[in-house]
């Protein structure tokens, strides 16, 4: 049982630091030096991540969907459609297209949340270059009592999960707020990924090439090179056929791993599971030593890949 109040600790100890920007913080501080009581913290996900629903329900994870847009309505990403069912539609030459969470969506869960016994929230999202989903997930957080830690992953997919686990670890560990969003920060900084996208008539609809750029390219058989790191987006070369793109992202991990430590290396494809397969084969041959997966695109980024994107992820 914590002694006192969190209403009274806030307005004793904001009384005492009036040029404190965030009370909030002062709290949980104030707690965990004095009775080492754990805040108890709600974590926040949106579906771009790809989150396992098993993993999530394990961990308490709240996962907020995106919507996948069809003409014939929108589906509630990981809930409403599978990935499965998601492809064969695009097999079919359905084009979808993707929403963010509503406003509201983010406000009824965070108050929720608060009426549960949580004490705040950390609330983790897709890259702000991709989707505006971090940005209502900041207005909601300022729009309701419960204290909510927004933060901007910077990537997509599996490799946000490395920044979510690492504030898993650091919470079951025994670390407080502060010290938790630090190290989630920190991981975000080590976490890099590259993506090749095989139809760039998906770039092109997302507003990322040119309708001229993306029939060239195709003729050509040009594959875009996509990194993500330091929360920054970039296409950073243009490698012709998907065999010397392949080559392009398995040097880059090379010299990566030449120059730092690598923790673990993530395969990540868009119902590419075959080639998937080939990548990891072939990566375990060169690094035996390091822990290496295959995970998913996710349906709602797939919407902007299409079928057939792929590519690597790590953590130094």
């Amino acid at each position: 049982m914590i002694p006192i109040g969190r209403s009274r600790v806030l307005t004793d100890i904001s009384a005492k630091n009036e040029a404190s920007t965030d009370s909030y913080e002062l709290v949980d501080a104030f707690y965990w030096k004095n009775w080492g009581v754990r805040v108890k913290i709600a974590w926040v996900v949106d579906s771009a991540s790809g989150i396992d629903r098993e993993f999530a329900e394990a961990n308490d994870i709240h996962v907020v969907p995106l919507q996948v847009i069809f003409e014939d309505g929108s589906y509630d990403d990981m809930v409403d459609i599978t990935e499965e069912e998601f492809y064969h539609r695009l097999a079919q030459g359905m084009m979808p297209k993707s929403s963010q969470p509503s406003l509201g969506t983010f406000i009824e869960l965070y108050e929720r949340l608060e009426r549960e016994g949580y004490d705040r929230a950390i609330s983790l999202h897709m890259s702000g270059a991709l989707s505006g989903t971090v940005n209502t997930a900041r207005m909601a957080a300022e729009n309701v009592d419960l204290p909510v830690d927004v933060m901007d992953s910077g990537i997509v997919a599996k490799p946000m999960l490395f920044i979510l686990e690492e504030g898993l670890r650091l919470h079951k560990a025994g670390y407080g707020p502060e010290e938790i969003l630090a190290g989630m920060g920190a991981m975000r900084d080590r976490v890099v990924g590259y993506f090749i996208v095989n139809d760039l008539h998906y770039l092109h609809r997302g507003g990322r090439l040119k309708a001229t750029s993306a029939r060239i390219g195709s003729l050509l058989q040009i594959k875009p090179i996509l990194k993500f790191e330091n929360q920054t987006f970039d296409a950073i070369a243009k490698v012709r056929t998907f065999t010397k793109a392949k080559e392009y992202l398995f040097r880059l991990l090379d010299a990566d791993a030449s120059q730092c430590e690598i923790s673990e290396i993530n395969v990540i494809h868009a119902n590419y599971c075959e080639e998937a397969e080939k990548w990891l084969a072939s990566l375990r041959e060169k690094f035996r030593d390091i822990p290496m997966k295959i995970s998913t695109l996710g349906t709602a980024v797939a919407v902007h890949s299409g079928a057939h994107a792929i590519g690597l992820a790590w953590t130094r």
